[in-house]
């Protein structure tokens, strides 16, 4: 096979596995997304060492966590490490909605397929009652694309396009300009 052709048909792949959140999600019901930010959680200190980030199985849970919950962390925790594919949702390569809603569908709950839908079906909660297994957001350009699932401890779950599934801080700079809100779907 030609080098020419072996580099265009990379290049045709990868166009079509990068991750476009203008051309996937819609933008319903981004009027109405408030302006949140997570400043309040933010406690950095020039004088500190910056802490280190906690793996998954040192996150304290705010309060007991309830079965549910508890089912909905192990069932994600499962899933660090799966690489990351545009329209995926299983083991072998998701994207974010994909991965939550996979989730949540191994707990018996049937959620929505885009982080767009799931932004619109889920009940609103603020910062300060979010628990973990609750549904934290993001958006680009007034639109949500992006979604995981709260660990506790400021953290969350996501399948990032770049690194696959991770624990990931909400305190990091790029998500936390792009933070949108809390959605809770568990009955805690």
């Amino acid at each position: 096979m030609p080098k020419g052709l072996i580099v265009s048909l990379v290049a045709v792949c990868i166009m079509f596995t990068a991750c476009s959140p203008a051309a996937r999600f819609s933008s319903a019901g981004s009027n109405t997304i408030a302006k949140t930010k997570i400043s309040s959680k933010k406690t950095k200190s020039t004088n500190k060492k910056k802490s280190k980030t906690p793996t998954f199985s040192e996150l304290r849970f705010t309060g007991s966590a309830s079965p549910l919950q508890k089912s909905v962390l192990n069932e994600a925790k499962k899933w660090l490490g799966t690489p990351y594919c545009y329209g995926g949702e299983n083991k072998t390569c998701t994207d974010c909605s994909g991965f939550v809603q996979t989730v949540f569908s191994s707990i018996g709950m049937q959620l929505p397929r885009t982080a767009a839908q799931q932004f619109a079906a889920g009940e609103s909660i603020s910062e300060i009652q979010a628990e973990p297994g609750d549904l934290v957001f993001f958006k680009k350009s007034g639109r949500i694309n992006h979604v995981g699932i709260y660990a506790g401890d400021d953290m969350f779950i996501h399948a990032s396009s770049s690194r696959g599934v991770v624990l990931q801080s909400l305190n990091d700079k790029y998500y936390s300009s792009k933070f949108a809100g809390f959605k809770r779907f568990l009955t805690i």
